[in-house]
């Protein structure tokens, strides 16, 4: 497990997912308005496994969410299983093998588990600790929300009229075998249960006292680490948690 560090101080917001939820759609849109990370995640922030500690506090994360059957068929139709399977990995199981190149998604689904991590890497962020504002979206429901996304990120809303229109993902034109796409309905059964239980959208803020409660979630760090986290992320601008951190 590892918390990214180095955003860049003049980034003012970072789309992150993990993966094959439409992140690159979004982020070509926002930097026609915003410094915005990679599209292609040569700054490595496009797949973060946990939300960051960030000393910028004007930064904005979204957070973008979606049907993971489609996620999945998604990263195989452009042959990045084993690219993102590593990535993600490398931030939360860095002990385990990455998805083959060489598998298909038959051989995926027939496995019957989930080697993405999809619900790991989610849940890191849905209930983990945030040090600044956290849009929380869902794919399927970008263009009904498209006001409240833009309010989000502060830009005008006679802008909207400057959203992509919709497209049909490509993912669906992928042809798969009954049998092929029930496999991967059973792997993300719990996932998507649980997915239709979280908001189409929700805007997350930091709050002091729950920096405090999950602060635990960072015992694993040195402490010197973790004081250096706090301080220079939350304790600046946050009076009330300073004091009780003797700050």
């Amino acid at each position: 497990m590892y918390i990214k560090k180095n955003i860049p101080s003049d980034f003012e917001v970072v789309v992150t997912s993990f993966g094959g939820v439409g992140t690159t759609f979004i982020i070509d849109f926002i930097r026609q308005y915003y410094r915005v990370n990679d599209r292609s995640d040569k700054d490595k922030l496009k797949h973060l496994p946990y939300p960051p500690l960030s000393i910028n506090s004007d930064l904005k994360f979204i957070y973008l969410v979606g049907d993971p059957v489609m996620a999945a068929i998604s990263l195989f139709r452009r042959n990045l299983h084993h690219y993102q399977s590593k990535k993600i990995i490398r931030g939360l199981r860095n002990k385990e093998q990455p998805i083959p190149a060489t598998m298909t998604i038959e051989q995926f689904a027939s496995e019957g588990i989930d080697r993405f991590y999809f619900k790991e890497h989610f849940n890191n962020w849905y209930n983990f600790l945030h040090t600044n504002p956290v849009l929380f979206l869902k794919y399927d429901a970008i263009y009904d929300n498209l006001e409240k996304i833009f309010d989000f990120l502060n830009l005008p809303r006679e802008f909207v009229s400057t959203f992509p229109p919709f497209r049909t993902r490509e993912s669906h034109k992928l042809k798969l075998s009954d049998n092929t796409l029930e496999q991967l309905q059973t792997i993300y059964h719990d996932f998507n249960v649980e997915l239709r239980q979280v908001p189409d959208i929700t805007v997350y803020y930091p709050d002091s006292g729950k920096f405090i409660k999950n602060i635990k979630s960072y015992s694993h760090f040195s402490a010197s680490s973790i004081y250096w986290g706090v301080r220079k992320a939350i304790a600046p601008t946050h009076g009330w948690l300073r004091s009780k951190l003797n700050f």
